[in-house]
């Protein structure tokens, strides 16, 4: 918020400015202020629809997450050193003379700590929505001290897992506490489910015996890996915190605006890749058939783009066609808009291999096809998931909201090719003016569009105007110029 009034907190001072950066801090607090009392609202609005048995239910949910919350934490400390460091960790406390406790004291209490906030932000909010839907004098202050305890224990304790596996320093008992870890998490999931009752954990003897349970595993979870870090091999510590120290930087520069996100998620995923284990192979073709194959390869490597692409076939499409059909109203229309200016690293990752062939310009100045042939073909192994997805999520929503299924499924793979051939804005020049247009330009003109369109009520004039869409995007990028 600083970056955006203007002003720099650390490398900007003075009187004058220093007045004008507590004017903004308290402006922020006030705007806070009023969130949480607008979600406080929203949330007892809606646990009071619930009714009792509902909030039951979300309760018995939010103890599951506590133990997501642990399992995700130990399997990540079983994939990679839990401690990072940046290069300056590395330079001068990791290689130099300081205790390896000292270094792990401090980071799992800070992690702990850290959660143990967001817990207390989101338990009290949660009390507050049973208070409303079970209609008891529930104090949101109790499942606020219970989650607070909980996250943090939770955190501590899977911190605990991945300094196992670095003070072992064995695959074999990282796999066996892996099991161990899922075994834990799914019994607890299962019992949560079955058997939490708000009245007894969040009651006085209940709240207590929580409380104390909690904070005895959040204690021993500390004390064992600050034991167990002498066992650590600083070796190991470093190279799994390579990735981290190199991309550290990066993040706090897009934190100010100073470069781009999307390319720091680009860089870190590019020096991920590099690290792991070549797996498949390149299938046998040539001409179209080899774009193809590769993207095919491509997709089954990078494996940490599914679920982007899972959320653009779920988002993407189906709040298109609901937008379009008429029945969501005005707002329908306001979030399909931000969903494209918002997630547009969706489509971008559709269709990574074409961004890859554009941007490595070794490899493009080879590659005899025009800008459209390469986001085409490039783009049919992640379009075919990215529709297939779309499509079953479009078969319940057109049966809640009564539009018919054949037009839906129509337009939801026609807004799919849309999308596409507009991600093919951002690797060429309008043909006309020379000028350099990009996706969400596209598309927010495409969108305010198609939004007039649809006031006619005619589902053939929608569908014409979205075909007649698709093939002036294919012209724009066929007859465009690439950009170098």
């Amino acid at each position: 918020m600083m970056h955006l009034a203007g002003t720099d907190p650390v490398s900007e001072g003075g009187t004058g400015e220093r007045v004008y950066q507590v004017y903004i801090a308290g402006f922020v607090a006030i705007a806070l202020v009023a969130l949480w009392a607008a979600m406080l609202d929203a949330v007892a609005t809606s646990f009071a629809a619930l009714s009792a048995d509902g909030s039951i239910i979300v309760f018995r949910f939010a103890l599951i997450a506590l133990v997501a919350v642990f399992a995700a934490m130990g399997v990540r400390g079983l994939r990679t050193a839990p401690l990072k460091c940046s290069h300056a960790d590395i330079a001068y406390v990791i290689s130099g003379g300081m205790r390896m406790q000292a270094t792990v004291l401090a980071s799992v209490v800070l992690r702990g700590v850290g959660c143990g906030i967001a817990g207390l932000v989101l338990g009290f909010a949660l009390g507050t929505g049973l208070a409303s839907g079970m209609q008891t004098g529930l104090d949101p202050m109790a499942a606020s001290v219970f989650f607070a305890m909980g996250a943090a224990a939770a955190a501590s304790a899977g911190w605990l897992v991945g300094a196992v596996r670095l003070a072992c320093g064995c695959r074999f008992g990282a796999v066996a506490v892996e099991a161990v870890v899922a075994a834990l998490g799914a019994v607890g999931c299962v019992a949560l489910a079955l058997y939490a009752d708000p009245f007894v954990l969040l009651g006085g003897s209940g709240l207590a015996a929580g409380a104390f349970a909690f904070g005895s595993i959040a204690l021993f979870g500390t004390a064992a890996s600050t034991a167990l870090a002498a066992r650590f091999d600083r070796a190991i510590v470093i190279e799994e915190s390579a990735l981290f120290a190199d991309t550290q930087p990066l993040a706090s520069a897009s934190l100010n605006f100073n470069i781009d996100p999307n390319l720091v998620r680009d860089y870190r995923r590019r020096k991920k890749l590099a690290r792991r284990r070549v797996r498949f192979g390149l299938g046998r073709g040539s001409g179209h058939w080899a774009l193809t194959s590769r993207a095919a390869l491509s997709l089954l490597r990078q494996y940490d783009g599914w679920p982007t692409l899972i959320m653009q076939g779920t988002v993407a499409a189906p709040i298109g066609v609901v937008a379009l059909s008429g029945t969501g109203g005005l707002s329908s229309i306001m979030v399909w808009l931000l969903a494209l200016l918002l997630f547009g690293h969706g489509i971008r990752e559709e269709t990574r291999a074409f961004g890859d062939d554009m941007r490595i310009r070794l490899v493009r100045d080879r590659l005899p096809f025009g800008a459209l042939e390469l986001l085409v073909f490039d783009t049919i192994p992640a379009f075919v998931v990215v529709t297939a997805v779309s499509l079953a999520t479009i078969v319940p929503l057109a049966a809640y909201t009564g539009v018919p299924l054949v037009w839906a499924l129509v337009l939801g793979v026609a807004l799919n090719v849309l999308y596409v051939l507009m991600r093919g804005f951002d690797a060429v020049r309008f043909p006309l003016t020379g000028r350099r247009i990009e996706y969400e330009a596209g598309a927010s003109v495409a969108a305010v569009c198609l939004m007039l369109v649809s006031f006619s009520g005619s589902f053939g004039v929608l569908a014409g105007a979205v075909v007649l869409a698709c093939v002036m995007c294919a012209a724009i990028v066929h007859y465009g110029t690439e950009c170098v």
